[in-house]
């Protein structure tokens, strides 16, 4: 038999989990890309944000991802807990500071399955101005099937706009 002969056998592909959450939204949003993002889902507490700018943000060609939030305050604010299979993940977290104007202003905490991964996470001293997207990946691996995230405030409440999770 000559290699000409030979079939060539893919390996089988895994079906990819692809999840598009647009904080603090009600309704759904498609990207520039022909991306679906879900309204608001699989939140804990917190309260949703989806009127506080209506504007323009930098750094975005898709700045109503970024218009609307999910932001808490007290000692406990809020956590998202989403239902997916086993395995490990790119998790993508979108922000924009939309409301205070100077650093410092608002700090938080996030964890991501248990682990601190941002530590008073300043939006806007990051994003370096007021209406500009900025974003933050991290890896995870989900072992229960429920990827868990928290967001805990340290300086006024914490915020997020926007999740996407893919898996790797």
């Amino acid at each position: 038999m000559t290699l000409q002969n030979c079939i060539n056998l893919s390996p089988a592909r895994v079906p990819t989990t692809e999840i598009r959450i647009n904080c603090g939204s009600t309704i759904a949003y498609t990207d520039a890309a022909g991306k679906t993002w879900a309204a608001d889902q699989y939140f804990e507490f917190g309260s949703l944000d989806n009127t506080s700018y209506t504007g323009i943000i930098g750094a975005t060609y898709d700045f109503l991802l970024f218009n609307s939030s999910r932001s808490g305050g007290g000692s406990g604010g809020f956590n998202y807990k989403i239902p997916v299979p086993n395995g490990n993940y790119r998790i993508e977290l979108g922000f924009s500071e939309n409301w205070h104007n100077t650093i410092n202003s608002r700090k938080f905490h996030v964890n991501i399955e248990g682990m601190r991964v941002l530590s008073d996470f300043d939006i806007r001293a990051q994003a370096g101005m007021r209406y500009s997207a900025i974003k933050r990946i991290f890896n995870a691996t989900v072992n229960d099937g429920i990827l868990n995230l928290s967001f805990v405030p340290t300086v006024d409440g914490a915020q997020i706009n926007n999740i996407y999770i893919c898996s790797i």
